[in-house]
Order: C-alpha cells, then structure tokens, then sequence
C-alpha cells in the first residue's frame, strides 16, 4: 500500500469515527475547536435583548388614549400617570393633565396638560421631539438638555414621530401621534403612549 492510500484510509477513519461519535450522540473530540474554530459570538442582539426587557420591566403603564380636542377650557385631557381622561370644567382637579389638545386659529396645538396660569408653565414638561422612536434611556438623557416648545403645533408631528415628555408625577413617558379626527364634533387625536416608573 502507498504512502498516499495509507494517509487517506486514515484519514478517512478519523472522519468517519467523528460523524459516527456525533451521530451516536457524543461529543466532539478535543481537537474539533482546533480544526473548526468558533465564530466569534456577536454579543449585538443580546444586549439588544437585555435592554429591551430592561426597558419592559421598567414600565409603569402603557396604552392608547384618545383625546377630546377642546376649542376652550371644556372637554377632557391625558393623565398618562393613570392612564385615563381627565374632565375640565368641573370639581374634579386638572392638576394630574400630562396632555391636553385645542384648537387655536390655524392648527391643532398639543400641551403638556393645563397651565398654571399664564400659559407658559405646566406640571408636565415636554422634553424631546424625534422622527422616530425614543428609548427610556433618550428621553432620560432628554431632561438635561434643551427644552423643546411645550405648545406643539399637530401638523408638525411627523407619522411614526415620538415624543418625550415628564408627566405631573415625575415619571418619564413617550407617546405618539397615530390617529387624528379633525372632522365633525367630535374631534380628538389618539396617541399611543409608554409611562416608565419612577427611578
């Protein structure tokens, strides 16, 4: 027998011994790594993942609302903290509003919640506005930085346009703008919203 079938029988038996062994359920000889290295792990998706579910289990209260637009200090606005309508006009406090909607002259106008007086100040405080989503930890980063307008016009929200915000109670939340209905008397906007627990 030549050199070069006796390379290749043994070859061959080392090969097939491996497919069999694995086959048979065991467990890949010590040199299989050698010869086989592992890709290396890409860690991406997983801390993906892990913030995600960070982000999940750090939520308070999530939903959909939808809100009364009001042509003055009547109708109802978003508590977000609670996840309900608040009425205007009656006893019951609007102090807890994290959105209200009216109508001014020329567009619909979105604050965060009612006034304290002058039209200016809010408990609630919009933080950012993005064309796309915005994590807990961005709309976080969003309340040291410059503020942004807290009467925002509704044709300047883009479709798939979040906002952050700090609702009366001192939690981070977001929402955006998925319906409107300027037609009619019953008016309103619906906006899908995230409220995050307090740190």
């Amino acid at each position: 027998m030549t050199e070069k079938k006796r390379n290749s029988n043994t070859v061959s038996q080392i090969i097939l011994a491996v497919v069999v062994a694995l086959l048979a359920g065991g467990t890949a000889p010590w040199w299989w790594g050698e010869v086989f290295p592992a890709k290396d792990n890409d860690d991406t998706e997983e801390v993906v993942n892990l913030t995600e579910q960070e982000e999940t289990n750090n939520i308070w209260r999530k939903g959909r609302l939808e809100i009364p637009i009001s042509s003055s200090n009547s109708g109802r606005v978003a508590d977000l903290d609670e996840g309900n309508l608040i009425p205007l006009g009656t006893s019951i406090s609007p102090r807890d509003a994290d959105i209200f909607a009216y109508h001014s002259v020329h567009d619909i106008i979105i604050q965060p919640g009612v006034s304290k007086g002058d039209g200016i100040t809010f408990d609630a405080q919009f933080l950012k506005m993005a064309d796309r989503s915005i994590d807990y930890q961005e709309c976080k980063e969003a309340g040291s930085l410059d503020k942004i307008s807290q009467h925002i016009p509704t044709s300047n929200i883009k479709k798939g346009s979040c906002i952050c915000m700090r609702t009366t109670e001192g939690r981070l939340a977001r929402f955006s703008l998925i319906k409107e209905n300027y037609s009619g008397n019953n008016r309103s906007i619906e906006i899908d919203y995230i409220v995050w627990k307090k740190e």
